[in-house]
């Protein structure tokens, strides 16, 4: 709890928004879905080091939600855009990279989820649970975070304010330059 706590405070300041950093928490529920559903499919049981993978997830999956939001938050501060376009184009955007840090992340547990020999069986749950949870909250949080952003919205007033006054500044037909003799 403590964990959730911090990244959520940390996130709050970084982002300066109260409700940004509370739909990039929604990914840890699907972290700790993957972990406790793939020990419950390969029979294994929960021990202190899975419990520990669960903590090391938390800061570990934000990153994927983390990019996303401030893709959105770039194109609508500078471009204007409207929430929901932002949002589609930020996660078609960022999917690449998303993909590409989850599955370093996967590979790297691998070995210690698929790891033989001396003290297997107790670092086997923090590997195993680590992937499931990885794979689980990767997959569902590409389709979840955006829809959650579309359906919630923005509640933030600051970013709305700005976007409005960058479409309040911008003229929407040139204006002439005056005439000056010489």
């Amino acid at each position: 709890m403590i964990a959730i706590l911090l990244t959520y405070l940390l996130l709050a300041a970084i982002l300066e928004s109260w409700t940004q950093p509370l739909m990039i928490m929604m990914t840890v529920p699907f972290a700790y879905l993957g972990v406790f559903g793939i020990l419950w499919i390969t029979h294994l049981p929960l021990s202190i080091l899975g419990l520990l993978g669960g903590v090391m997830l938390i800061g570990v999956v934000v990153n994927n939600a983390i990019l996303m939001m401030d893709e959105v938050n770039v194109l609508r501060r500078e471009r204007g855009m409207h929430k929901r376009e932002a949002m589609l184009k930020a996660a078609t955007h960022k999917f690449r990279p998303i993909f590409m840090t989850s599955m370093a992340a996967v590979l790297g547990m691998l070995p210690m989820a698929m790891g033989r020999g001396l003290g297997s069986e107790i670092r086997a749950s923090i590997g195993v649970g680590s992937v499931g949870g990885m794979v689980v909250s990767s997959i569902l949080s590409l389709y979840f975070i955006p829809l959650l952003y579309i359906l919630v919205g923005q509640t933030d007033r600051s970013q709305d304010k700005k976007t409005h006054k960058l479409e309040a500044e911008t003229p929407s037909e040139p204006v002439p330059a005056p005439d000056s003799e010489l």
